[in-house]
């Protein structure tokens, strides 16, 4: 998604050198560098917060630690691979680019999908705690992990696919035409994940505060602080929430609108 040029890091490069006719691809070059910053920040961040949450399982709760703790796994990867477009630097393999990119869109997306649904379990778990307690238990909090797992796995093997069809005339006839129409394709299916999971993640977190200040208010917690333990653990877990999702928009939105300033601007 991030990138209509299939020809490595390299090129993004080298258009920084190019005469001012052809600065259109400067955005990319810009792209990349963002990229690499993100990944500085969050590789750290990411260890440091799992391995909080390894250590006081109990302040979340179990399927609230869960959920975290893979996101946490997630997004060190990402950001890991953000590094990696640093390879732009000293490698000009297709293969290399075509990988750093692949693992880069699927983690994302990974993250994007963990993040909606531990917004849908705490809305739920204030909401109607009971029917929390009865549907989302651990063994469902795994499976759900596993299943995005294997979602943004498959999105990797499809981008992979995509990608050396478009650029291998073995794989394809006529594939200067043919590559078109995939490119196209690949950019319309990733925008409209981005987009999906992205308007979900809002919507159930605009919920969840709703929700949240309700609980709270009904409660007359917000007036006498009640200080019981569950409750408090409760308001931490949906400020933690509410922290993180703002932390990722506040780091991929730029990106996002970089990307399709590059493209549709």
């Amino acid at each position: 998604m991030f990138e209509n040029n299939t020809t490595g890091f390299d090129e993004s490069y080298e258009s920084v050198d190019r005469q001012s006719g052809e600065s259109d691809e400067t955005p990319l070059f810009v792209v990349n560098d963002i990229f690499v910053v993100i990944g500085l920040i969050a590789v750290p961040l990411n260890i440091f917060a799992f391995l909080v949450l390894q250590k006081y399982p109990k302040v979340m709760g179990d399927v609230a630690c869960l959920y975290h703790k893979a996101l946490a796994i997630t997004d060190g990867i990402t950001g890991i691979a953000c590094i990696s477009w640093a390879l732009r630097f000293i490698t000009d393999s297709t293969y290399v680019a075509l990988g750093v990119r692949g693992i880069t869109n699927s983690m994302v997306i990974n993250s994007l999908l963990l993040l909606t649904i531990i917004s849908v379990d705490r809305f739920v778990a204030i909401k109607d705690p009971l029917r929390h307690l009865s549907l989302f238990t651990p063994n469902l909090a795994i499976k759900l992990i596993l299943s995005v797992t294997v979602i943004s796995c498959l999105y990797f093997a499809t981008f992979a696919f995509v990608r050396l069809a478009a650029d291998n005339a073995s794989f394809v006839k006529e594939s200067a035409e043919i590559s078109g129409v995939l490119e196209l394709a690949l950019i319309i299916i990733s925008t409209s994940i981005y987009v999906v999971a992205a308007f979900f993640l809002t919507m159930f977190n605009i919920l969840l505060l709703i929700a949240t200040v309700r609980f709270y208010l009904n409660r007359g917690i917000l007036q006498n602080k009640s200080k019981e333990p569950r409750l408090k653990n409760l308001f931490k877990t949906v400020r933690m929430v509410l922290a993180m999702t703002g932390a990722f928009y506040a780091s991929f939105l730029p990106i996002v609108i970089v990307t399709f300033l590059f493209f549709f601007g």
